[in-house]
C-alpha cells in the first residue's frame, strides 16, 4: 500500500468525522465562490460610470474577505478538534513505527484530500445555484441585466484561494500535536472532566454578530446615505465588520457549535445511531 492510498483509506475510515467539516468547508467555498460569480459579472464589469460599480465591486470583495477569514478560523479550529479525537490513532501508529516527518507529512495529505474535495463539491453547488443567487443580488443590489453565464474566472479564482488557505491550515495542522508524547497520545481522551454546557446566550450573541456582519457587507443600502457619508460614519460602520466576523466566529465555534453537539448527545437515538 503506497503513502497516499493509507491517506486515502484514513479519510474513507473517517469520513463520519470527517463529514461536518467537509460539509462546512464545501459551503463555505459555494458561498465564496457565488459571490465571485457575482463580482466577475461581464454586466458589471462593462458599466462605464464608476460610481455606479465600485459600490458594487467593494459589497463582493468585502464579502470574499469575510469569508475567507471566516473560513481560516473555523478550518484551525475545526481541525484541532477533529485531531483531538483522533489522538489515540495517532498513538497506535507511533507505536508501530511512523516517524514524526512521516505523521506530519500524512496529516498534510489528508487534510488536502478533504481541502480538494470541498473546492470541488463548493464550486459545483456554486453553479448549481448560481442563476438564483443573481437572481438575488439583482434584487438587493439594484443591479440589472445579471445574466446566467459561465464563470471561468471565478473558478479560477476560488479554486486559487482555497487551495492556498487550506496549504496554509495544512501546514499550521501538525502543530497541534508535535508536542504530545506517545503515552498521553495513548490515553487519548481518558482524563474524565466535567462537561461544560454552552451558554445559550453567548451563543445567540455570536449568531448576531455573525448576521450583522453579513448584513453590512451584503446589504449597504440600508447604511450608505448621504448624510452617513458626509458624517464618515458609513467607515466607522464598514471598519466594525472585521471585529464582528472575529469575535462573532470565535464565539460560535466556542459556544454555538458546541451547543449544536450538546443538543446532539442528548438525543441518543442520534448519538449512538448504528453502534453496537
Amino acid at each position: 500500500m503506497t503513502f497516499w492510498q493509507f491517506a486515502f483509506k484514513n479519510v474513507s475510515r473517517n469520513s463520519k468525522a470527517y463529514f461536518a467539516y467537509f460539509v462546512s468547508s464545501a459551503f463555505s467555498i459555494m458561498v465564496f465562490f457565488s459571490f465571485t460569480v457575482y463580482a466577475y459579472h461581464p454586466r458589471l464589469q462593462s458599466v462605464q460610470n464608476f460610481q455606479d460599480r465600485d459600490p458594487l465591486m467593494n459589497l463582493a470583495s468585502t464579502a470574499q474577505f469575510v469569508i475567507v477569514m471566516f473560513s481560516f478560523f473555523f478550518l484551525l479550529y475545526s481541525i484541532g478538534t477533529f485531531l483531538n479525537v483522533r489522538k489515540q490513532q495517532f498513538g497506535i501508529l507511533t507505536i508501530l513505527g511512523i516517524s514524526q516527518r512521516q505523521l506530519k507529512r500524512l496529516l498534510f495529505t489528508e487534510n488536502m484530500i478533504i481541502g480538494i474535495l470541498s473546492i470541488f463539491i463548493g464550486i459545483q453547488g456554486g453553479l448549481v445555484f448560481s442563476n438564483f443567487f443573481l437572481l438575488v443580488t439583482s434584487k438587493l443590489t439594484s443591479a440589472k441585466g445579471l445574466y446566467l453565464y459561465w464563470p471561468t474566472e471565478a473558478i479560477i479564482v476560488t479554486t486559487v484561494t482555497f487551495i492556498i488557505l487550506f496549504l496554509i491550515v495544512s501546514t499550521f495542522t501538525p502543530m497541534f500535536i508535535r508536542t504530545r508524547k506517545t503515552v498521553h497520545l495513548i490515553k487519548g481522551n481518558k482524563k474524565v472532566t466535567a462537561e461544560k454546557r454552552p451558554s445559550i446566550l453567548i451563543s445567540i450573541f455570536a449568531l448576531t454578530c455573525l448576521g450583522l456582519c453579513y448584513y453590512i457587507a451584503g446589504y449597504p443600502q440600508g447604511y450608505v446615505t448621504e448624510k452617513n457619508v458626509q458624517n464618515g460614519s458609513v467607515f466607522l460602520i464598514m471598519l466594525s465588520i472585521l471585529p464582528l466576523v472575529v469575535v462573532g466566529t470565535y464565539l460560535f465555534f466556542s459556544q454555538t457549535f458546541l451547543l449544536f453537539i450538546y443538543i446532539l448527545k442528548k438525543r441518543r437515538k442520534f448519538y449512538l445511531k448504528q453502534i453496537n
